[in-house]
């Protein structure tokens, strides 16, 4: 097969470009493929060639060569194929070349170049870009809305996706790296959840982390208040019902979120999967606070209704204890089916949890002596090339080394994880939150794979919870 496509290679040039319509219907078409010719007559020999041979194969008609879309009858065909002067073209709807072929005749009707979303990829393209992919959000959200259910629009809404106009993806080579960059465009500031990430700052809580780290993600937040009495307007949103629900949960377990919790909190935080995967992996939750210790006495309180719910339904209460060491304050939360041990305690204006001290204290150690992630040399190589000296969110991962640590048969059980390892290894992308867009850039890896990642993280750790204690719409190529 590859002998038989490599003369169509040698006759169409270095880029092409997959096109999808908002809607495939009569009037847009299907999704079409096109390509730059550079031997219209050799190409139009060799698929001729591949139509018969097809055909032949198929025991009837599926592919097309398409002399004159406008005047060709529409057929069964399974795809149709045109080759006009330096276009190459394929679609599965007749359509699709019939627009092509109208649009190539006439100037004014190329709509498209008047889009914010050809503008956009043009800025890109002519940065160079290996492949690039672009996506109008504004038009898609334009054409569906009128077909989602009112919840739908409303979460939309909220989330400040509505405002979104386009979606651009691109990679290129940056040095030893290939570099992804995504940017979403929005029509003025964002705004709903959308602006909740805050601009680039520094992302102190990630200084916690060792330089051996296997995977971790940080971020930075709006002020937490503000994002509360956001998050209430919108549960006002849905009526007094919903309002006087939360307000009794509040009453129940005797506190303010707002002010006892929200209050408390800072602007940044960091998990990560740092240290050894036996017996259970080590993980570390580090959060901002202000308060800790209007967070330890909510906690508390909190404590006090949910052991007294426990105890009604015949389940293990939660302990929480404190113990001193080196004059500092380590907190515990446990239950008395051993189902897991929580251990927490505030340092230089952060709350650093883990399963046990003694990760605790390596944190705490990292930190103090600068022997961390954000210092070490391989994390500095992955960070973009921008004006940027920092960002609002990451996500730092070393795969290659967490399967290393994996037991063979954990990731077995994790349903073949390790395959993960091919194309995504050390890798580290940057999220930067500006007043009308999010750009997020991927080195040393690919933007693709992440959720994955993400997931293998996920089914690492929340197992082992209860094991701790038993065991200590364009798409354009530059070739």
């Amino acid at each position: 097969m590859l002998d038989r496509m490599q003369p169509i290679g040698e006759a169409i040039g270095a880029e092409a470009v997959v096109a999808v319509p908002l809607a495939v219907s009569h009037v847009q078409g299907g999704p079409l493929f096109m390509a730059e010719v550079v031997d219209p007559a050799a190409l139009s020999a060799v698929v001729t060639s591949l139509i018969e041979e097809a055909n032949a194969v198929a025991g009837g008609p599926v592919l097309d060569l398409v002399d004159d879309p406008v005047a060709t009858d529409m057929g069964d065909f399974e795809m149709y194929l045109w080759i006009e002067n330096r276009v190459f073209a394929a679609t599965p709807d007749l359509n699709a070349l019939r627009g092509l072929a109208f649009r190539l005749d006439d100037e004014a009707q190329r709509g498209f170049l008047d889009t914010d979303l050809h503008r956009r990829l043009a800025e890109v393209y002519a940065d160079g870009a290996s492949w690039l992919f672009g996506f109008d959000v504004a038009a898609a959200m334009s054409e569906a809305s009128g077909e989602m259910p009112p919840e739908t629009l409303q979460a939309l809404q909220d989330f400040g996706l509505f405002d979104a106009t386009t979606l651009v993806v691109e990679r290129h080579r940056d040095g030893e790296w290939y570099a992804t960059n995504a940017e979403v465009r929005f029509q003025g500031q964002r705004r709903g959840i959308m602006n909740w990430l805050a601009e680039p700052a520094p992302i102190g809580s990630l200084e916690f982390v060792s330089q051996q780290a296997y995977f971790a993600a940080s971020a930075v937040s709006r002020d937490p208040v503000v994002m509360f009495d956001e998050l209430m307007a919108l549960v006002a949103e849905q009526g007094q019902e919903a309002v006087d629900e939360f307000e009794l949960a509040q009453d129940r377990l005797g506190i303010d979120l707002r002010e006892d919790f929200a209050a408390a909190l800072g602007a940044d935080g960091t998990i990560a999967l740092d240290g050894p995967m036996l017996p259970v992996p080590s993980w570390k939750v580090i959060i901002e606070v202000y308060h800790p210790d209007i967070l330890i006495s909510t906690l508390e309180r909190a404590l006090v209704e949910v052991n007294a719910e426990l105890t009604e339904n015949g389940q293990p209460e939660v302990f929480l204890d404190s113990s001193v060491a080196s004059g500092r304050t380590y907190y515990s939360l446990s239950r008395d089916d051993l189902s897991g041990r929580v251990v927490f305690t505030a340092v230089d204006g952060y709350l650093v949890i883990a399963p046990n001290r003694t990760l605790i204290d390596q944190a705490i150690d990292y930190r103090e002596t600068g022997a961390n992630l954000p210092a070490s040399n391989s994390f500095q190589a992955l960070l973009p090339d921008n004006a940027y000296t920092d960002c609002s969110a990451l996500v730092y991962r070393d795969l290659d080394s967490l399967v290393d640590a994996v037991p063979t048969e954990m990731l077995d059980q994790l349903g073949g994880v390790g395959g993960l390892g091919e194309g995504l290894s050390s890798g580290l992308i940057c999220i930067f939150g500006e007043s009308d867009r999010v750009i997020a850039g991927a080195t040393g890896g690919s933007l693709v794979g992440v959720g994955a990642l993400l997931g293998m993280h996920q089914a690492l750790i929340l197992p082992s919870a209860s094991e701790e204690a038993g065991t200590v719409e364009a798409v354009s190529s530059q070739g």
